[in-house]
């Protein structure tokens, strides 16, 4: 009996895992759904469903960006100082290497909510990890962390 119970514990596993996909590049990977797509835009990374076709239209997606300073930063510094000047925020903190942050955004009379994470990558290259959804849609919030949780500097 436990013997069963183990194996289609580890099938369970094994099927969960298999529902997703990871994306990998010289510098970053992240995990994301298999009913998503991953585009490289210009040094941008989107992460959207796969049936979205209007990329500026697109009201659920998560997005990578590397922003370069010319000064030294810390985790600290990215506490106090958010590079979204229009994110409200309404949590904040430092976790491991990077700093979180939960806020609304308006952005063209519309408002999301929004999961931010800057990660270091050096003293002057960081990268930019953000789910955002229009504020009035609901979303898979296991989902969202599950991708933002697994993104990971090389």
């Amino acid at each position: 009996m436990m013997k069963s119970l183990i194996f289609l514990f580890i099938l369970l596993l094994i099927s969960c895992s298999s529902q997703w996909n990871t994306y990998s590049n010289d510098v970053f990977e992240i995990e994301y759904p298999k009913n998503y797509v991953v585009d490289s835009i210009r040094g941008q990374y989107l992460i959207r469903h796969k049936d979205s076709t209007n990329l500026k239209s697109i009201n659920q997606k998560l997005t990578i960006i590397q922003f370069k300073q010319n000064d030294s930063i810390d985790l600290n510094y990215l506490l106090d100082n958010s590079f979204l000047p229009y994110l409200q925020v309404s949590k904040k903190e430092v976790i491991d290497n990077y700093v979180s942050l939960e806020g609304i955004f308006k952005y063209q009379k519309e408002n999301y909510k929004m999961n931010v994470r800057y990660f270091l990558q050096n003293p002057t290259s960081l990268y930019n990890v953000t789910y955002s959804v229009k504020e009035n849609e609901e979303y898979d919030n296991k989902k969202v962390n599950k991708m933002v949780n697994s993104f990971k500097l090389k």
